[in-house]
């Protein structure tokens, strides 16, 4: 826990050991809190897409997308404990970030490639001339405050409420490693891949509703959790990549 690594730099002092406590139960609360809104998120568009995908009638789409979810779940607990927690939690990280960046690929090579690579060109420029503006920007004289209260404040705060564990684990696996390894394995190769996946997904719900039939804008409207299947159904094999 961060208050930990607070105590033991400045343990001879007096108020170490109470902010090192409250800062203990800060990190938890925050993660707690975060943790809970990742998988009631999560939870909720995976029974929409299982929805969605399989056509369920109205009377099972209450009632068996949760038991789908639930057994999914008790596998991947499975998996986790069956064998020691590190190991099992790394097989089923490994699965996820293999799984994600397949069908990243996927996206990149049947979804409209051109647009995508020329997307992250100018979304890249666009990240690099406005991350300090954006980040000080209150839109004090707008009319519609709801972008910056719903968006950038919300997402800035998502990921501070991370930060502590964050911190202390990127600290942990990065024991041993230079400043070079430790650039490109933990900020250039995950902010880019996050880069290439919001440009691809995000940039192709975009030229739909700009270009094309709109049905993903219309989709996102209705139902938010079904936004990212309404992309995938822009590119073949849709019924399968859904599914993973």
């Amino acid at each position: 826990l961060p208050g930990d690594i607070l105590l033991k730099a400045f343990h001879d002092k007096k108020w170490a050991l109470p902010t090192s406590r409250f800062m203990n139960v800060l990190a938890c609360v925050c993660s707690a809190m975060t943790i809970a809104a990742t998988m009631g998120i999560g939870s909720v568009q995976v029974t929409t897409g299982i929805a969605g995908v399989f056509g369920l009638s109205e009377s099972f789409k209450s009632v068996l997308p949760y038991i789908v979810l639930g057994i999914l779940l008790a596998i991947c607990l499975a998996a986790s404990t069956t064998k020691t927690v590190g190991k099992g939690m790394n097989i089923i990280g490994n699965w996820n970030t293999w799984m994600a960046i397949g069908i990243l690929v996927f996206a990149m090579i049947f979804g409209p490639t051109r647009y995508i690579l020329e997307q992250v060109v100018q979304t890249f420029g666009t990240f690099i001339t406005q991350l300090i503006p954006r980040n000080f920007q209150m839109f004090i004289f707008g009319n519609d405050p709801t972008y910056s209260v719903t968006w950038d404040v919300v997402n800035n705060m998502w990921w501070i409420s991370w930060t502590p564990f964050m911190a202390v684990f990127i600290a942990s696996i990065s024991k041993g490693r230079t400043i070079r390894a430790f650039s490109l394995a933990t900020m250039t190769i995950p902010v880019a891949f996050m880069l290439l996946w919001h440009c691809a997904f995000g940039g192709v719900a975009l030229l739909d509703t700009i270009q094309g039939s709109g049905e993903v804008g219309a989709n996102a409207m209705a139902n938010a959790d079904m936004t990212f299947f309404a992309v995938l159904r822009t590119m073949p094999f849709s019924n399968l990549t859904s599914i993973f």
